[in-house]
């Protein structure tokens, strides 16, 4: 049986064949390795892809894909098709399975297989693959359809899910990702926990041996600390991030945990130093709007207005002991995270210079 692989990095689509990859498992033990010993994404890991049991073969049209998708189809006694895509970390797999007349597709992002691959692999008594966990983890954290052959075209192969949504099924595909976020943040003790982090691969994913009691309790409490239902967190785009997801946490929290009158380490959204002088600063806050989700800080020099409540990072505190975010006698509200308060940095740069260079563009302009 021949598998067909598209894969796309940054800057190029390659094509590759192979012999020995099977199954959907074959293909994250093979984009692992690749991964691995590339060191990451991009060029090297296309060609570590290739020297993985594939055959580099050119690059190919949309329309030869969809032929490709079609004979995979049509050609007993099975195929495998996958495509994925280094850049957007996403992934589609297809296998025709003959006997029941139907194609299993399996989608996702690539570092959510990945994961679950290494969730499924047993330690003894030899380091192997657990294949009934490894299909128990993918309908549980990927996209499993059914797709109808008849269906050509690429983007009409999604066919609805013939098993009955239950359990964690009927969890949307980021809830392992806001679970994991109200844990964070509310400081669950790590034992008390659902999700796991897989630290190598950058995600979050339920833990194997959590009830599912558990884990629809805590999306619940979640989705009561973002004060939505589950469709409409579901309906927000920009949770794909999960940045985005826990600065809308915080917005929450903190609406209701920031009084006027506290001194608190916020990110400065206007310089005083002239341009690109932004750091965090101390500041007391003024006022907060819930509403809004956002609060004034008087500064050093000047208050600031509509300071987003995520900025806000810590407040004072003389028995805070050690540093936090570079300071002594802070203490962090709902966690210390400095990758998170750098980003934040610079999007408050990046906003600021975009307002300088409307309100120039907008002025008037003298003539002679």
């Amino acid at each position: 049986m021949d598998s067909y692989f598209q894969i796309r990095d940054a800057e190029r689509t390659a094509w590759f064949t192979s012999q020995e990859v099977r199954n959907i498992a074959d293909v994250a033990a093979m984009v692992t390795k690749a991964l691995g010993s590339a060191g990451g994404e991009g060029e090297d890991s296309v060609q570590t892809l290739a020297d993985h049991g594939g055959v580099s073969l050119p690059p190919i049209s949309a329309d030869h894909f969809s032929a490709r998708v079609r004979d995979l189809f049509r050609e007993p006694p099975g195929k495998l098709l996958a495509e994925l895509d280094l850049k957007r970390d996403a992934f589609y797999c297809a296998s025709w399975v003959p006997r029941e007349e139907h194609c299993v597709a399996v989608s996702g992002m690539i570092s959510r297989l990945l994961g679950v691959y290494e969730l499924a692999m047993v330690e003894r008594p030899a380091r192997h693959l657990d294949l009934d966990r490894f299909c128990d983890e993918i309908w549980d954290h990927l996209h499993v359809n059914f797709v109808d052959p008849q269906m050509e075209r690429q983007s009409e192969r999604w066919g609805p899910r013939d098993k009955p949504e239950t359990g964690r099924n009927t969890l949307p595909k980021r809830a392992a990702d806001l679970v994991a976020t109200y844990e964070e943040l509310l400081q669950v003790p790590v034992e008390a926990r659902v999700t796991h982090y897989f630290g190598d691969l950058g995600i979050h994913i339920f833990k194997y041996d959590a009830a599912q009691e558990q884990i629809q309790n805590a999306y619940e409490k979640a989705l009561d600390v973002m004060g939505m239902d589950s469709a409409e967190f579901q309906a927000e785009k920009q949770f794909i991030y999960r940045g985005e997801i826990i600065s809308a946490m915080r917005d929450r929290l903190l609406a209701g945990e920031l009084k006027p009158g506290e001194t608190v380490l916020f990110v400065g959204t206007e310089p005083y130093g002239g341009p690109g002088d932004f750091e965090l600063r101390g500041g007391v806050v003024e006022a907060v709007d819930p509403s809004e989700r956002t609060c004034s800080v008087r500064g050093e020099f000047f208050t600031m207005h509509d300071v987003p409540l995520h900025y806000v990072l810590g407040r004072y505190d003389e028995t805070a002991e050690g540093e936090h975010y570079g300071f002594p006698y802070v203490r962090p509200l709902f966690g210390e995270n400095r990758e998170l308060a750098g980003q934040y940095l610079r999007e408050a740069e990046k906003n600021w210079n975009a307002q300088q260079a409307e309100t120039q563009s907008d002025a008037p302009q003298m003539t002679m």
